[in-house]
């Protein structure tokens, strides 16, 4: 409507105005970091909420970007939600509330397919991934399976959404350089292993398989990552046998998640993994890589055939008969 509309045109500010909005936030902020936990929440998702509003209300055309009041007012609300996600939840839960903080920044950012959400939610991103890296001691030790528990395993789903989400707002947001959005897929691939492996540990000791349930939970999460590189590595070479635009990258791709999967099962399942978790990883990895090997090979033969059709035609069938 009208409000909106004068509201737009004046969302360009002056360089000293827009210094001025964003420090006349900072009580604000300062307020719900410091305040009593119930305060702190109501002052920060205020502040997050009306600047929200600001920044819908805010894009105009032909402003520098730091005098705008849509990207200062993205700025403020993602410091208000960062802190929020600090301040709100329990000290066990702030990991997983900057998670899901970064989930729907990046989320928006997809959706949107907007430069300016992009800006503030890849550095969200990142932010919220660093704690996630303490998890990898229980990723790679099975002595640190029963120190996890339901909460680590949904970090772990949010990571590799996360990543995924980054993936689809990089290739959005940058159609014409897709490698940086093909680096997030790889990544979100190689963290696949985290939920799974986590995951089994909480369910093991839920279910209490064996003599020490967390422990045999662990191995067979591990044996399940395999297993789940070893098929997406297997769909990729299909995706990459077929005419699709980036065939030759999903190639590359699946036989690189392949090798991986197999260095996994020769170097790690090997020596961690023991008794059924370790038969049925190598029984259908093996059968997964024979069946790629197969596939890929015929894939081969038929390209060469027909490479050898059009180049000798004349070949093709007996001779038309003469009268």
């Amino acid at each position: 409507g009208p409000l909106v509309r004068g509201l737009g045109t004046r969302a360009g500010l002056p360089a000293p105005l827009a210094a001025l909005a964003l420090v006349a936030a900072l009580p604000a902020l300062l307020a719900g970091g410091t305040e009593d936990r119930p305060v702190a929440v109501v002052v920060l998702l205020v502040l997050a909420a009306a600047h929200l509003v600001a920044a819908w209300v805010g894009p105009v055309a032909g402003v520098p970007a730091l005098s705008r009041l849509r990207e200062l007012s993205l700025v403020v609300a993602a410091l208000a939600l960062l802190l929020l996600a600090t301040r709100g939840p329990g000290e066990s839960f702030v990991p997983l509330a900057l998670l899901v903080v970064a989930v729907g920044w990046v989320a928006a950012a997809a959706g949107l397919r907007s430069t300016s959400v992009g800006v503030v939610a890849l550095p969200v991103a990142l932010l919220a991934l660093l704690p996630a890296t303490r998890h990898l001691p229980a990723l790679v030790s099975r002595s640190q399976a029963d120190r996890v528990d339901a909460v680590h395993v949904l970090e772990a789903v949010c990571v590799v959404v996360l990543l995924a989400l980054v993936a689809l707002a990089l290739r959005a947001l940058v159609p014409g350089s897709p490698e940086a959005s093909r680096v997030a897929v790889c990544a979100a691939a190689l963290a696949l292993p985290l939920p799974l492996v986590l995951g089994g540990s909480v369910l093991g000791r839920a279910a209490g398989l064996g003599d020490d349930p967390a422990a045999s939970g662990f191995l067979v999460g591990h044996a399940l990552a395999t297993v789940v590189w070893m098929a997406l590595a297997a769909g990729l070479l299909v995706r990459g046998l077929g005419r699709s635009e980036d065939a030759g990258v999903s190639v590359l791709a699946g036989l690189g998640l392949a090798a991986t999967a197999v260095v996994k099962l020769l170097f790690f399942d090997l020596s961690a993994l023991d008794g059924l978790p370790r038969v049925l990883s190598f029984i259908v990895a093996g059968v997964l890589l024979l069946a790629m090997g197969a596939g890929y090979a015929s894939a081969l033969e038929r390209a060469r055939r027909a490479r050898g059709a059009v180049e000798n035609p004349a070949a093709q069938g007996p001779p038309a008969p003469t009268v």
